[in-house]
């Protein structure tokens, strides 16, 4: 999210402690045995892949652990992207392309997916010509941030 933010407006990145990484789930055992030698500690149970980082110690200091094409939540709209859809960001890092992310935060909807989304918004990479590049069920999301982004 900093990243795409970033690129427009450097000034308007909303700095967060949390890392959200997409992996297929072929590689989910690759990184559950990654964590285990770092002091990255699982947190809640392994199907939401929550791990805390106990060097830091607080509570928002998580890496999140998410499925590329499956749904975190039975209840969502739309499984996660396929991690094919990323690209080179800087340093060799690859990001989640802009349309995946904005899809992304349009399926959690939660306030801070909608302080992104709105982050997004302000900087003028998303607009009223998303209302036609995100699927059909998640529109009125974000027609509703559009209609309001103030909050």
């Amino acid at each position: 999210m900093a990243i795409w933010v970033a690129r427009v407006d450097p000034g308007a990145v909303r700095n967060t402690p949390d890392v959200n990484l997409l992996i297929h789930r072929a590689d989910l055992h690759l990184a559950l045995k990654a964590f285990e030698s770092s002091e990255l500690l699982l947190q809640g149970d392994s199907q939401e892949c929550v791990f805390q980082d106990t060097r830091q110690g607080g509570k928002r200091d998580l890496l999140r652990l998410s499925i590329a094409v499956e749904r975190n939540r039975p209840d969502e709209l739309l499984p996660n992207p396929d991690v094919t859809e990323s690209v080179d960001a800087l340093d060799g890092l690859r990001v989640i392309e802009i349309d995946a992310l904005v899809r992304m935060k349009l399926v959690g909807f939660r306030n801070k997916d909608q302080m992104h989304l709105l982050d997004l918004i302000d900087v003028g990479l998303v607009d009223n010509s998303w209302l036609e590049r995100v699927p059909p069920a998640l529109a009125p999301r974000l027609q509703q941030l559009l209609n309001d982004p103030n909050g």
